[in-house]
C-alpha cells in the first residue's frame, strides 16, 4: 500500500501544477477581446464605421481563451469518482 499511495500523491503534485499550463494563453485572450470590443465601442461611438479589426480582435481573443481553456484541461476530462 506504501508505494501506490506515493505513486498517487505524484499524480496530484503533477496534475496540480499542469493546471496552470493555459492561464497565459486565456488571459492574453481575454485581454484581445476587451482591446477589440473597446475598439468597437469607440469607433461607433465617434460615427466612424467599424472596420474588420475589432472583429479580428474580438474572434482571435475568443480562440485564444479556448485554446487556453484546452490545454489547461490537458485535453482530457477528469475522472468521475
Amino acid at each position: 500500500m506504501g508505494p501506490q499511495r506515493n505513486h498517487e500523491d505524484k499524480y496530484q503534485a503533477v496534475t496540480a501544477a499542469g493546471n496552470k499550463k493555459g492561464v497565459k494563453t486565456k488571459i492574453f485572450g481575454v485581454l484581445l477581446v476587451f482591446i477589440g470590443a473597446l475598439d468597437c465601442m469607440l469607433s461607433w461611438r465617434a460615427g466612424f464605421e467599424v472596420s474588420n479589426f475589432c472583429n479580428f480582435l474580438i474572434l482571435a481573443g475568443i480562440l485564444l481563451f479556448i485554446l487556453g481553456a484546452v490545454r489547461q484541461s490537458g485535453g482530457r476530462q477528469e475522472p468521475e469518482e
